[in-house]
């Protein structure tokens, strides 16, 4: 298939008229999901990005614990709504929080029905990826709304065995976030 690159694309966006351009992003969202998604949180605030949030923990929850029938445990389908939250909203405190719910989720589930090691390095690299974006967020106050979420998912690590075991407050410590708020609670 061939393709048209950046510099070519840029060329012939710029001999297009504003009613045009408007008109080919119209379209764009109308064709693809994903486009319609990046533009709604673009342009709809908190309350877009609030609702793109909420439909990506659905996706995860409804991967391990759905309404009706049983878990699928698809881990990519799980996986891909995060990264795909990341394509549409440039929050980094909502995306920690979908990482970090994505952990808990996996957690609940390893403890409902047993642990396998793809199940547990998941658990370990999105927790990793959480830690990652948590660095990255100022805001101090955002952070300790995580601590009671990290704190759930630290008493399940220690019953699910693997070397499970602590390994969210050893992630932490690895990228030097503070832990000793987790005595305190």
């Amino acid at each position: 298939m061939a393709k048209l690159s950046k510099t070519d694309l840029k060329k012939r966006l710029k001999e297009c008229s504003k009613d045009e351009l408007i008109n080919e992003l119209c379209m764009l969202s109308g064709l693809y999901a994903q486009v319609n998604a990046y533009f709604f949180a673009k342009y709809g605030g908190e309350a877009a990005a609030n609702e793109l949030l909420s439909q990506a923990k659905n996706t995860i929850e409804n991967e391990f614990f759905p309404l009706r029938g049983m878990p699928r445990v698809r881990i990519a389908v799980a996986k891909r709504a995060i990264s795909d939250f990341k394509k549409q909203c440039a929050d980094l405190a909502k995306i920690a929080e979908l990482q970090l719910y994505y952990v808990f989720e996996v957690s609940k589930f390893v403890d409902c029905y047993g642990a396998d090691e793809s199940l547990c390095n998941t658990m370990y690299s999105v927790f990793d990826d959480y830690a990652e974006s948590a660095i990255k967020i100022e805001n101090e106050a955002v952070l300790k709304q995580f601590i009671p979420m990290i704190k759930k998912i630290e008493d399940i690590s220690y019953r699910i065995g693997y070397g499970m075991d602590g390994f969210a407050t050893n992630i932490l410590c690895d990228y030097g976030l503070p832990i000793d708020e987790f005595d305190e609670e």
